[in-house]
């Protein structure tokens, strides 16, 4: 375990800023919590290609700030990032996603921009293939807060067919992320008394080392393919498709966990929701309101009947967001340029490089005595929303059943990521306070996620994700509207250890529910993304 990464983790958010500019562009300012986005303007306006043509563009210009960052070349030997994109729209109109070039970018100094395209593994097409997003990360060795100065973006507004003096409203979006280097790793941790479907090395109590990204045979008692212990212990026993008697083919191009990956930070907030969903249009909105209330529930303090969705109070935003489904899943990550994690990358983002500890958990450590939990916490529902409880490392056994807390909310500037329920990598709560929807390998419609395709930035007029290769698309209404295919990871808040159905979900290796199609909203449910590195 990485003894070595302290960090403070707070909250990752997406920020904006919303304000009126022509395409002359004029500039203004806001300041958000703990990663801010701030005087974004437009500028350098180039027309030489001639009037209203489609190779015109213009530079989107903004500050970027974040607490607490890193980049280490030893250990992890990773960093963490902001995932950048930005939204715009005609007045009056609905919001567009920004398609940005994959060059010509100005990163602030100190810093990197590393342009994401729409698909990851072909050449840049300013109309077919653009960027739609830039990870920005420190350039050098170094922690503590970066402040970013004068970034530009190269937005080539003419091919999204935007003539020279549109007048247009832009949002920024920012998301702390965390690299995952490419690597080989272990899934599946050789438990012979935990067993619910977790993965070995064919019908061994060996771990399966993930050592490319080629094609893997699934079930069988051959060496080297990759077993599930026969399903044993799943809910419900059988689901996968796959056993020590039935194989199946899990493709080359399905997200493994080897290449390089960003995972976000944290669990998705109360703020980011509400932010997305203040983007939608309201036929959108009706379909992803996840609010169906004006009372809190179980922490769930978002509210909306028309308009914009608001956070009651003004509190709970960085408390992680609860009963998001399947369907918002793929709506969410859709719409930022993200895409789901696969229960592969989800053991990866956990354990690292490590060889597996026998029933251990993403911090690295077996506790046969269970971990200490989250009892009780202060400064409910604010910014700097913390647990009183002394040495915690994960919010669940139901010691604190009034619902999830704030993300990130474990870690101290004193404490290192091993004692704060933090990943190998320096990823926060992937076990405990909100399950989280990952993409299974036990079911087919699963195995179709594709590592370089992500979202468009563009949901279907339902307000759904319509992307053909992630789980629950249905092809007939051309809209991921299903839930096979995806499964639960990390356990939760209301999760107890004394029970096998709730215990067991949070060591990392165990696949209870890694097949069961998630159906509906779950006070105990919400989402990560990820996004395959560039």
């Amino acid at each position: 375990m990485n003894q070595d990464l302290f960090l403070l983790f707070k909250r990752g958010l997406f920020k904006t800023l919303l304000f009126c500019l022509t395409l002359c562009g004029f500039g203004s300012a806001a300041q958000a919590n703990n990663i801010q986005v701030s005087n974004v303007s437009l500028t350098g306006r180039d027309v030489s290609a001639g009037t209203n043509n489609a190779s015109n563009f213009i530079m989107v210009k903004f500050d970027l700030s974040w607490e607490n960052s890193w980049r280490l070349s030893t250990g992890p030997a990773n960093w963490d990032a902001a995932w950048v994109f930005v939204k715009y729209r005609l007045p009056g109109g609905n919001w567009n996603h920004v398609w940005l070039n994959n060059t010509g970018h100005t990163a602030a100094s100190g810093s990197t921009v590393d342009v994401g395209l729409l698909n990851t593994g072909s050449s840049f097409n300013a109309s077919s293939n653009p960027g739609l997003g830039a990870f920005i990360y420190r350039n050098a060795s170094g922690r503590g807060n970066v402040n970013f100065s004068n970034i530009q973006f190269r937005w080539n507004y003419g091919a999204q067919g935007l003539v020279d003096v549109s007048a247009v409203d832009v949002e920024v979006f920012a998301v702390e992320m965390v690299y995952v280097p490419q690597g080989s790793f272990y899934v599946g941790d050789g438990s012979t008394a935990d067993i619910h479907g977790n993965f070995r090395d064919a019908a061994t109590n060996v771990p399966f080392q993930i050592s490319s990204e080629a094609a893997i045979t699934l079930g069988g008692t051959t060496a080297g393919n990759l077993g599930n212990n026969n399903t044993t212990g799943m809910e419900p026993t059988g689901l996968d498709d796959f056993n020590d008697t039935t194989t199946k083919s899990l493709p080359a191009a399905f997200p493994k966990g080897f290449n390089a990956f960003y995972c976000m930070k944290y669990e998705l907030s109360q703020r980011q929701w509400v932010e997305f969903f203040n983007n939608l249009t309201d036929a959108q909105k009706s379909v992803r309101d996840i609010a169906a209330t004006a009372a809190q529930r179980f922490r769930n303090n978002i509210s909306w009947t028309s308009g914009d969705a608001i956070l009651i109070g003004g509190t709970n935003g960085d408390v992680a967001c609860n009963y998001l489904a399947v369907q918002d899943l793929m709506a969410y990550m859709d719409w930022s340029g993200l895409r789901p994690m696969s229960e592969m990358e989800f053991e990866k983002a956990g354990r690292g490089p490590q060889y597996p500890v026998v029933d251990g958990f993403p911090w690295g450590m077996y506790n046969s005595g269970n971990p200490i939990t989250v009892a009780a916490i202060t400064n409910s529902g604010a910014s700097n929303e913390a647990p009183t409880t002394a040495h915690a490392v994960v919010v669940g056994n139901n010691a604190y059943n009034i619902g999830p807390i704030r993300v990130g909310a474990l870690a101290t500037s004193s404490t290192s990521a091993s004692n704060t329920g933090a990943s190998w990598y320096g990823i926060q709560d992937l076990a405990g306070n909100v399950s989280e929807v990952v993409v299974s390998t036990g079911v087919s419609v699963g195995r179709n996620l594709t590592r370089d395709v992500h979202g468009d930035g563009v949901l279907a007029s339902a307000g759904s994700a319509d992307i053909s290769t992630w789980p629950g698309y249905n092809s007939t209404f051309g809209i991921n509207s299903g839930n096979t295919g995806t499964g639960i990871k990390g356990g939760a808040f209301a999760f107890t250890f004394t029970s096998v159905a709730g215990g067991n979900r949070f060591r990392l290796s165990n696949r209870f529910n890694s097949s069961t199609g998630q159906a509906g909203r779950s006070n105990t449910r919400g989402v990560r993304g990820v996004r395959s590195a560039p």
